[in-house]
């Protein structure tokens, strides 16, 4: 585990040599790894009794990755601004790094939690697994999200003149969004071939498997890569007037969701709808990632927090592959679940601390 996790960090360390980390995109990633080890804990350790963990389970499961995804678009647009000017066939050799150590730290995850369900299940059954674990046609429980910022990867330079263009217009980037959502929910309910199904599930969903799926993300995506491009060339950084239509516009189509979800049953309106993600899930996201933007300042005068969020920024990819291998050995070895709240507040305290012990043996960056 160290082995590949030294392979991450040394090959990151190359990548983003060249380009100035931005402290605010690191910060806003560091709080997206919170909610993320937090949810993924709450799952695991609490027994769903308690009405108050329920709760916040349900807001970082329908917050947390949309905000990993608009910080994923914010960081987008800061290295295309970077290297505007790099022909393309230059950027080939980094995008292909970049997805081989997402896949590493894919394959780290996958291959941990099936091989641990050895405890509990029949060899003959772990060995059926680890082979669609692999290709990532089966992706194990909760590394379900990791291919999809593969694909982001993948997509990122023939689709580089497109992000060229919206990310200059608000306009553009939302009726780009807007296609790409509509395109992904009218073939969602297509059936595929058999053979077909898995590949399919990782673009536009598929009834079936519970995949997050890059056409519904996309969006998101866009709108970061926009938000950030408005960022480095507006004369009001945090306020534009552009930036506040968007965030009362993501307010009422949560809020008007809401309402309307009290008289009509529609899945696209229903805001805890995640396979596929309804507007207003996808809204409630991007408000909270909007939200957590323009609040960053706010931590200025905490340097202690400031300095947390920033380092589980910084060792994002790290910090995922230890809490979900220390999460599945847990429930294999362990398996306790808790309905106190203390408790399970006490065994998250300690999930995150070894979680960034473990990741600090390695930290290059």
């Amino acid at each position: 585990l160290y082995h590949f996790s030294s392979i991450i960090e040394v090959t990151m360390e190359l990548h983003t040599s060249t380009v100035h980390r931005t402290g605010y995109i690191d910060q806003l990633r560091g709080l997206a790894v919170t909610g993320m080890i937090t949810a993924h804990a709450l799952f695991f350790f609490h027994t769903g009794t308690n009405v108050v963990l329920n709760a916040i389970q349900r807001g970082l499961n329908i917050s947390t990755l949309t905000l990993f995804v608009f910080v994923a678009g914010l960081s987008a647009s800061h290295y295309h601004d970077a290297t505007n000017h790099v022909p393309t066939r230059h950027l080939v050799r980094p995008v292909l790094r970049r997805i081989f150590i997402l896949y590493v730290a894919y394959l780290v995850c996958a291959l941990v939690q099936v091989t641990s369900q050895a405890f509990t299940s029949t060899p003959e059954l772990v060995t059926v697994q680890i082979i669609p674990a692999i290709l990532m046609l089966a992706p194990p429980n909760f590394t379900e999200y990791i291919p999809l910022f593969i694909l982001l990867a993948a997509v990122s330079l023939p689709l580089r003149s497109i992000y060229r263009v919206t990310g200059k217009s608000l306009a553009l980037t939302l009726m780009a969004g807007g296609c790409i959502y509509l395109l992904g929910y009218t073939l969602y309910p297509i059936d595929a071939p058999s053979y077909l199904a898995h590949i399919k599930a990782l673009f536009t969903g598929d009834g079936s498997l519970l995949r997050f799926q890059l056409f519904f993300y996309l969006p998101i995506y866009l709108i970061g890569f926009w938000w950030q491009h408005d960022t480095d060339h507006s004369h009001h950084p945090f306020n534009s007037p552009k930036k506040l239509r968007l965030i009362i516009g993501a307010a009422l189509i949560s809020i008007l969701s809401l309402m309307l979800g009290r008289w009509y049953s529609i899945s696209a309106l229903d805001p805890l709808t995640r396979w596929p993600p309804s507007i207003p899930f996808l809204a409630t996201g991007l408000l909270v990632g909007i939200s957590a933007f323009t609040l960053l300042p706010v931590l200025n005068p905490f340097a202690r927090i400031k300095r947390i969020t920033d380092y589980f920024g910084r060792d994002a990819l790290d910090m995922l592959v230890h809490h979900l291998v220390l999460l599945y050995l847990y429930k294999q070895l362990i398996g306790v679940q808790y309905g106190n709240i203390f408790h399970v507040f006490l065994a998250t305290v300690i999930l995150l601390t070894i979680t960034t012990v473990l990741s600090s043996l390695s930290l290059t960056n």
